[in-house]
Order: structure tokens, then sequence, then C-alpha cells
């Protein structure tokens, strides 16, 4: 496939806000985070590299409100998605819901790697 890097965006861990997450960290990639061009309508993230949580975290990673995977070892970590490609298009947020207290001074810090097919632009128009 013709894939065309897109960097990488980081996000820090802040208390949950969205109520699916109540008092534990919550990491969200959001559309302002992932500042992309309109111009690409679909984009995977092809790897995250987790830093700073508890040594015991874990997380769950949800698409908007879906949930999209579960995963272990959140402290000092990188994952790569098994069993499929972890898509998002324009306007959706990428959530990592950990599962560590917001008080336990254990900011995590995640660095999302994107990229996207150059094929899907001409098929969305772009």
């Amino acid at each position: 496939m013709p894939y065309e890097p897109l960097g990488w965006r980081s996000a820090q861990g802040a208390a949950d806000t969205t109520g699916f997450n109540k008092g534990n960290w919550t990491v969200s990639f959001t559309p302002q985070v992932m500042a992309l061009s309109t111009q690409i309508p679909v984009f995977e993230v092809y790897k995250l590299v987790l830093t700073g949580a508890a040594q015991t975290a874990s997380f769950d990673i949800y698409i908007d409100t879906g949930h999209w995977d579960t995963n272990v070892y959140a402290a000092q970590n990188s994952w790569e998605p098994a069993g499929g490609t972890l898509l998002l298009t324009a306007g959706q947020t990428l959530y990592l819901y950990y599962d560590s207290l917001a008080t336990d001074g254990n900011k995590p810090k995640v660095t999302a790697w994107l990229r996207y097919d150059k094929a899907l632009t001409s098929v969305f128009g772009g």
C-alpha cells in the first residue's frame, strides 16, 4: 500500500471529563490534537508509545464511544494494534481510558504515530 507518514502527535493524561472513566486518567486525541487536513478523510494509528503511568496501569481504547481494544502494561510500553488496523476518520476522537486514579501522581503521556493510504484520498475525493 502507498502509505504516507503523517508524523506523530502527543497527548497527556488528564482527570476524565467524558464521564466514561470517572476519577481516572484519560488521554484524548481530539481532532484538534490530530490537526489533520480535511483532505485526509481516513488515517491509521499504527503505533502508540506509552510513558508515565503507574506500573500497574492498563487502559482501554475507545474511538468516540465505541470500545475498540483493551491493553495492559501502560506504564512504559509501545503498542501496535493486534488483530486489526486502528483507522480513524476526520472528526473522530481516540481515547485511552486508564484504570489508574488521576490523583496517583503518575500522569500518562501517549505518542501516536500516524499514516494514511494515499490511494484512499482519491477514492474520497481528496
